[in-house]
């Protein structure tokens, strides 16, 4: 009887664990000279926004940033966690499949001061976009950087990786199609 009471305070913790969804977070390193902010939506959610004329781009919301600022805020020069993503294994539960997530990397003083003139959209805030798939952020480990370095070459992104590198921001490549 004894052995088994301890067989039970063995395995029952250890099955309650594997029951557990595993959380990761995912990590962002920041090589920029300026905080950042990170947000993240799925592309099927935005879809229907699409479909009435609503700019998908202008769907992120300053006062969500601002509120949960722990959860989205990387500081210059630094990496750090943000938001927090279920393993792959779990994602059908999240993602339908073949859906694509949207990372959003924005100027973090900008979201605080859109957020402080009670401008809701932060997409004149808008650094840096990446479009991933749950394939595509298991092979990058979930970690991610910005400016992008050459693991997210091949990764759709605005504005596109080379002229990312070369300095440009989201709103650079928005000033020069006005032109």
């Amino acid at each position: 009887m004894k052995y088994l009471t301890y067989i039970l305070l063995f395995i029952l913790p250890i099955s309650l664990v594997g029951c557990q969804k595993v959380v990761h977070w995912f990590i962002v390193e920041n090589d920029s000279d300026k905080e950042i902010a990170v947000d993240m939506k799925q592309v099927s959610s935005l879809k229907e926004l699409e479909n009435n004329g609503i700019d998908y781009l202008a769907f992120v919301n300053t006062e969500v940033l601002c509120v949960n600022s722990y959860d989205h805020f990387v500081s210059a020069n630094s990496t750090g966690p943000v938001l927090e993503a279920p393993a792959l294994r779990y994602w059908d539960e999240f993602f339908d499949e073949g859906d694509t997530v949207i990372f959003y990397i924005l100027d973090a003083q900008m979201v605080t001061e859109l957020k402080r003139n009670k401008v809701t959209s932060a997409k004149k805030a808008i650094l840096q976009v990446y479009f991933l798939t749950p394939a595509d952020l298991n092979s990058l480990d979930f970690k991610l950087s910005y400016p992008p370095k050459s693991n997210l070459q091949f990764i759709p992104m605005l504005p596109c990786y080379e002229d990312a590198i070369a300095g440009k921001t989201l709103q650079d490549i928005d000033l020069e199609q006005e032109d």
